[in-house]
C-alpha cells in the first residue's frame, strides 16, 4: 500500500519549544537526522520521518517566518502541531498564528503543551491547557482536552526528556487527526 507524505509543520510562541519537538519526533522516527538537529539547532528547515503508519515532511521554520508562509498559502498543509510553553500559556503571538492557520486552511492542529516540567502545580497546567483548548474551539477546530499532549522537550543540552510517552502520544494523535489532502 503505497501512502501520502503529509506535510505539517510547528507553530507556536517564541522560544516554546518548537524545535525541540521537531528535534524529539526525529529523535524517535528519523536518527540518520540527528546529525542536523544537534543541540537545540536544525541545520535544516525541512525534515521527513516515518512512523508505523504515515509519512511526514515537517517544516520547522523560525517564529518570525511562519506568519508570512501561512498567509500567503506557501504551505499547503495537511496539519501542524501548535507548541505551547506550560510556563506562558496562550501569548497573543500564538494566538496570531492559530488565526492564520485557520485563514490559511490548516485542517487540523495538534496541541501539543511544552515544558511542563517548569510548572510547580497542577492548577497551572490545567489553565494552559485548557486556554489552548478553548482557543482552538474559537477557531472551529475540533479538539477536547484529552487531545493535548503533555510534555518536557528540553532544547539545548541535545536530549529530549519527555513526561512519559509524550511522544508516541503525539505521533498517535498524527496519524489519526492529519488526512492528506491528495488521498
Amino acid at each position: 500500500m503505497s501512502r501520502h507524505q503529509l506535510h505539517i509543520c510547528t507553530i507556536g510562541g517564541h522560544q516554546h519549544g518548537k524545535t525541540a519537538v521537531t528535534r524529539a519526533l526525529l529523535e524517535r522516527w528519523n536518527p540518520r537526522e540527528r546529525a542536523v538537529a544537534h543541540a537545540g539547532v536544525l541545520r535544516s528547515y525541512y525534515f521527513s520521518f516515518e512512523t508505523d503508519c504515515q509519512k511526514y515532511q515537517v517544516c520547522d521554520l523560525g517564529a518570525p517566518y511562519i506568519p508570512k508562509h501561512l498567509v500567503t498559502g506557501g504551505w499547503e498543509l495537511d496539519g501542524a502541531i501548535v507548541v505551547v510553553s506550560a510556563a506562558e500559556g496562550v501569548t497573543p503571538e500564538v494566538e496570531k498564528q492559530i488565526r492564520l492557520a485557520r485563514f490559511g486552511g490548516v485542517p487540523a492542529i495538534i496541541p501539543f503543551l511544552n515544558k511542563c516540567d517548569l510548572v510547580s502545580h497542577a492548577q497551572g497546567i490545567d489553565l494552559s491547557r485548557r486556554g489552548i483548548v478553548d482557543l482552538l474551539q474559537s477557531y472551529r477546530y475540533r479538539i477536547g482536552e484529552p487531545s493535548v499532549v503533555l510534555g518536557a522537550c528540553l532544547g539545548g543540552d541535545g536530549r529530549s526528556a519527555l513526561f512519559g510517552n509524550a511522544v508516541q502520544r503525539l505521533s498517535d494523535l498524527m496519524d489519526r487527526e492529519f488526512r492528506s489532502r491528495y488521498a
